[in-house]
């Protein structure tokens, strides 16, 4: 069978990606790779038995850490500080965090997330970056593509 070339093409747009966390829509991310969602633990566990046998554990993993990377000059920092005091006073700063790329299908919702703690501040001679760490609980992540 002859190989089928397609004249296809899909774009990303990195302007398009966009972060919820409450009711702030969250901006200024640091050039590079600026969000990663990471699943706490694997779907499943497999144990394999004396005879060869082989079963698996579901692990019902559902939680996520999630890093957000915005530039040290991004106004998001101030409001993110703030809701990360507030939650330490309160323990009111449990929150729905949502990422979507409208340049394709990729989607990352959770119902109940909250700032790990504060991001690592330097200063030096070139634009700095303020790094976010969340944490979730039951959350969805389809990592999807691009279709446009």
């Amino acid at each position: 069978m002859a190989n089928t070339i397609t004249s296809e093409v899909r774009t990303y747009d990195p302007k398009k990606v966009i972060v919820t966390f409450g009711v702030l829509a969250l901006s200024g991310y640091m050039d590079g790779s600026f969000i990663t969602i990471t699943p706490e633990g694997d779907k499943f566990e497999k144990h394999k038995g004396a005879d060869g046998s082989i079963d698996r554990v579901n692990k019902n993993s559902y939680s996520y850490e999630v890093h957000l990377v915005l530039k040290q000059t991004a106004p998001a920092n101030v409001s993110l500080a703030g809701l990360a005091y507030a939650d330490q006073e309160s323990n009111k700063g449990i929150l729905p965090l949502t990422i979507k790329d409208f340049s394709g299908t990729a989607l990352f919702t959770a119902t109940s997330a909250w700032i790990r703690r504060d991001p690592d501040v330097d200063y030096g001679d070139t634009m700095g970056a303020r790094e976010w760490i969340f944490d979730t609980g039951l959350a969805v992540s389809t990592p999807g593509g691009n279709n446009l």
